[in-house]
């Protein structure tokens, strides 16, 4: 019998695991496709958590957030109980609202609209994604360092990402693959088999060195792995996710993965049990990475 199952918020609802395709597209294309050079993805989202020591009232959160902008230069445009749109205007004609909803937790930002900033929404293969002038990025998080600043506490700032199907989950950066919000975790039972067992925790590295990528194993039935797929950004994949799936070990103890798309990716353990070697094929594109065991609390 497997162990009692470990959950964070709710139990995650399983889905088929469709994956982005890791060489979308020559590198170049990357900035061909915004259409202007001054642009840059929309990185928000943001979530800005304080440290577990951290206290602040929510009337402290709203006077930090009150000199920030005055400090920066942002107006106060609307105000209702814990949120706040904030207005910012550079050389009379560049215009961008923002709001930001705090808790005893922290505070997330967002983009509403803009006004002379090269907004835009695009559709690449399928992933609706968000372009803006670079600059609002640097804002954004000059921003968002002098509220922590006038807070006065220990602060980390996550990205967060939406899958398709509705879950979120957070980021380290821009880039990086998220975890998400929703895991359940099921302990091994005892009668696992040890090339399965090998696959249990969570795993982190880079896909060519370029798209970062984490499997984090959520249940061990015999030789069937569950597991969630993450994923970051790179010039080739615009939008960060993750998704479900099940794989199977085979009897030399890699764990194989066929998509429905007919993606093949495997995973082969290190000698000392700390890494694992990955493979991806799709069609003619290849790639490989080595990921090493993460803490999922990171």
């Amino acid at each position: 019998m497997a162990g009692r199952s470990t959950t964070w918020n709710q139990s995650a609802i399983r889905s088929p695991l469709h994956f982005c395709v890791l060489l979308l597209a020559p590198l170049a294309a990357a900035a061909q496709d915004l259409g202007d050079q001054r642009l840059a993805f929309i990185e928000d989202p943001l979530r800005i958590e304080f440290g577990s020591s951290a206290q602040a009232t929510p009337e402290q959160i709203r006077g930090a957030i009150a000199r920030a902008a005055a400090a920066r230069d942002w107006q106060i445009a609307n105000e209702s109980g814990t949120r706040l749109e904030l207005a910012h205007t550079v050389s009379g004609k560049h215009q961008m609202n923002v709001a930001i909803t705090h808790d005893a937790g922290g505070y997330s930002l967002r983009y509403l609209r803009s006004v002379n900033l090269l907004y835009r929404e695009k559709d690449y293969n399928g992933t609706q994604v968000r372009a803006i002038h670079r600059n609002y990025n640097a804002w954004v998080i000059a921003l968002v360092s002098t509220i922590n600043r006038e807070l006065g506490v220990a602060a980390k700032t996550y990205y967060v990402a939406t899958t398709s199907r509705g879950g979120t989950g957070k980021a380290a950066s821009a880039t990086a693959a998220p975890i998400p919000d929703q895991l359940s975790i099921t302990p091994p039972a005892a009668s696992t088999p040890p090339v399965a067992l090998a696959f249990a925790g969570a795993w982190q590295g880079k896909w060519g060195n370029a798209l970062d990528h984490i499997l984090i194993v959520e249940r061990i039935e015999g030789r069937t792995i569950s597991y969630v797929y993450c994923f970051g950004t790179s010039p080739f994949v615009y939008r960060s996710g993750f998704r479900r799936g099940t794989g199977t070990v085979d009897e030399g103890g890699t764990l194989r993965i066929v998509t429905d798309n007919g993606t093949e990716i495997s995973y082969e353990p290190s000698k000392d049990g700390q890494s694992l070697h990955g493979e991806f094929r799709q069609g003619k594109r290849f790639s490989s990475g080595d990921f090493r065991r993460r803490p999922l609390g990171d």
